[in-house]
């Protein structure tokens, strides 16, 4: 039986509804499942481990928010005293091995907002620092092989549910310490 035009309403390309499950790719390209809309712990997975800059994206899309990345402190590609960092700059003191996460942050309060909820703006986890995005920092992680293809569309879904579990009274942090928030302490500091 054919759909009826007159009752059909076809989506927008690229338009998706809450409810349906989709598969984004992950920092490493493998594929992460979500239910589109639901932030649960698919969600929480794929929106730490690969998909991060496409939900700040689109958090700074729909509030106008500034977005922001975590960085660490230290290049990842330096030997000590042997070898120095190679990296190219993407920022101001940030070189393209540096960022790992990215994340909105609320003008209210400073807090981070990704898809863990919102975190103090002195909750950087030790061995990071925050670094504004810029727009030569952005363009380095919309397209370094080391990022996956930020896919906006799916994570504007995730936007509204997100924010409104925010307005909650109370509710600052919606899930445990998990990826770059759960990097343990190091001797340093």
């Amino acid at each position: 039986m054919a759909a009826d035009p007159a009752c059909f309403t076809p989506l927008a390309p690229h338009t998706y509804i809450s409810g349906l499950r989709v598969v984004v790719a992950g920092g490493d390209r493998s594929p992460h499942p979500v239910t589109t809309g639901q932030v649960d712990a698919d969600a929480v997975h794929a929106y730490l481990y690969g998909q991060c800059h496409a939900l700040a994206q689109a958090i700074s899309e729909a509030t106008g928010w500034e977005m922001a990345a975590l960085a660490t402190v230290d290049c990842c590609c330096v030997v000590p005293y042997v070898a120095p960092c190679r990296a190219a700059p993407v920022g101001a003191n940030v070189r393209a091995c540096q960022p790992e996460h990215v994340m909105a942050v609320r003008p209210s309060d400073g807090a981070f907002v990704d898809i863990t909820g919102a975190r103090p703006a002195d909750c950087v986890p030790p061995g990071y620092r925050a670094v504004p995005m810029t727009a030569a920092l952005a363009a380095h992680i919309a397209t370094n092989w080391a990022w996956a293809a930020p896919n906006v569309e799916v994570a504007r879904t995730f936007v509204e549910p997100l924010l409104n579990s925010l307005s909650a009274p109370g509710s600052t942090v919606r899930a445990p310490d998990v990826g770059v928030w759960a990097r343990p302490a190091t001797e340093e500091g």
